[in-house]
């Protein structure tokens, strides 16, 4: 009897076998064309470190683009690659696992583990749909705060996790199927969009500001707290949640009159979750605790040492168990974020940062220049630099993953600042904030992969809204950059 699960490929075999191993392939002519280049004489003004260096980054760069090799393991190629090309010793690169960086982005994806475990994630966004909703325009608006908020306290990839059955249920309600109503396609891009516009006000949102913390403690032995950084955001955050509200209710036609359906559907979801735990109680104690001191104590304490004592509390009073956060904790991003690290030091340490900034020290000057000259605008060079590297980071974060930008940015970032006599702490906030604000492929953020996922959006779909919201979220960062950063003593 023919087992009909059993699918049987009638692709030509020439085509098959292309499929399965291109891959192998493409591998193995990188490996051959970085051999190459390595072998080849340094530059001219560039030490055999450094160009070697050139080597690892552009390496590292292409398996981060293509993901031809997980992200993580590409972080571990970079650890073990730069002691075999001489750069610097192993002992020193295997050590910047242990930067403070990497352990608070550890604590604080626990601290996710746990309140996704306990359920009070699925109660806080339930809390914030509570009291009914008597329009589809309100939903719309609550999905975006609401996970906008929630994406302010944990990594937005789980805040888009626990948010998706619970946008699946709304659509089910509506009796929805994929891609058969505008206003299903609307609900999964708020709750998308939200993530994105809240994983950028906090160090809790996701893997870019802490790793962008890590490299510049490395590389210039300065800070960020926690506070200075939500003084920085919060004013782009606000009238993006705005902008994404007019986009979303505009471009997208509402297709249903009544969300009835909607709001039996939650309060079923209400019942079911029942009273709120001990455990969930503990979760929500300890993360106040947490975001209190990482706020006001963050820079004498450490932002490390606060997540590792919120882990001990978790784990002292058994909130949850270590089997519980083993499945929640995503290991490979970690793996990821030290080899970065250690790629950004090598990158210094050689003297090509230096190198690089010398290349094209000149360029933001002859724009500011040029715009003097043609239009009469009175622009600093620096400011310049600040606005062309954040639409960079912006570009490339479509087509790689956000944290990759900011590894392979931000160490160049912060050579241009020293050459510029810039507070190297700008460049953190101008290359992490854009790498975050990326709305439009799933590459670009795991919220906008999540929504994909669903069956409900196709790129075609939001091909225009998403190209709007990154062009008006690059803008409104230009503009504070102008004007608020100054305000807040941030000189350039």
């Amino acid at each position: 009897m023919t087992d009909s699960r059993v699918i049987i490929d009638r692709r030509p075999i020439t085509v098959v076998f292309i499929s399965r191993t291109y891959r192998f392939f493409l591998l193995l002519l990188l490996g051959f064309a970085f051999y190459a280049f390595v072998s080849a004489p340094p530059w001219a003004g560039l030490s055999p470190e450094g160009y070697k260096a050139v080597g690892a980054f552009f390496l590292c760069l292409i398996l981060w683009v293509t993901q031809l090799i997980p992200l993580a393991i590409t972080g571990l190629l970079a650890v073990a690659i730069v002691p075999l090309l001489g750069i610097m010793p192993a002992k020193q690169a295997f050590s910047y696992f242990g930067n403070d960086a990497v352990f608070f982005i550890l604590g604080a994806f626990i601290l996710s583990a746990a309140i996704l475990k306990t359920g009070l994630s699925t109660r806080l966004a339930l809390l914030f749909l509570k009291g009914g909703v008597r329009s589809p325009r309100q939903l719309i608006w609550r999905i975006l705060v609401s996970s906008a908020f929630l994406s302010c306290l944990m990594p937005e990839h789980a805040v888009a996790a626990f948010f998706l059955p619970i946008i699946l249920e709304m659509a089910r309600a509506l009796e929805y199927e994929p891609f058969g109503g505008s206003y299903g396609r609307t609900l999964f891009l708020a709750m998308a969009w939200g993530c994105i516009i809240g994983g950028v006000v906090t160090f809790l949102g996701g893997g870019r500001a802490p790793l962008a913390l890590g490299i510049l403690k490395e590389l210039t032995d300065q800070d960020i707290g926690f506070l200075d950084w939500m003084k920085t955001t919060v004013v782009l955050a606000v009238p993006m949640l705005g902008v994404a509200f007019v986009v979303l209710t505009f471009y997208f036609r509402i297709d249903v009159e009544s969300v009835e359906g909607i709001n039996r559907a939650l309060e079923a979801r209400r019942k079911k979750l029942g009273m709120t735990s001990w455990g969930e109680k503990w979760v929500l104690l300890i993360l106040l605790l947490a975001v209190y001191f990482w706020m006001f104590h963050g820079l004498k304490a450490g932002l490390a040492n606060i997540a590792i004592a919120a882990v001990v509390i978790l784990f002292t009073f058994k909130v949850v168990s270590w089997k519980d956060v083993e499945e929640y904790v995503n290991w490979g991003i970690i793996l990821m974020y030290g080899g970065a690290i250690c790629l950004g030091r090598a990158m210094d340490s050689s003297g090509l940062i230096e190198w690089i900034a010398q290349k094209f020290l000149h360029y933001p000057e002859i724009i500011a220049t040029h715009l003097g000259n043609w239009f009469g605008i009175g622009v600093p060079a620096t400011y310049v630099l600040f606005v062309l590297l954040s639409l960079v980071a912006l570009f490339l974060t479509e087509m790689m993953s956000n944290s990759a930008v900011v590894a392979v940015l931000l160490p160049v970032a912060i050579g241009l600042a020293h050459s510029y006599q810039l507070d190297p702490r700008l460049m953190a906030y101008v290359v992490a904030l854009p790498a975050g604000l990326a709305f439009l492929l799933p590459i670009s953020t795991p919220a906008v992969a999540l929504a994909y996922s669903s069956g409900y959006l196709r790129i075609k779909d939001i091909l225009i809204p998403g190209l709007m919201m990154n062009i008006i979220a690059w803008l409104l960062l230009v503009l504070v950059m102008k004007f608020w950063w100054p305000y807040l003593g941030m000189r350039y």
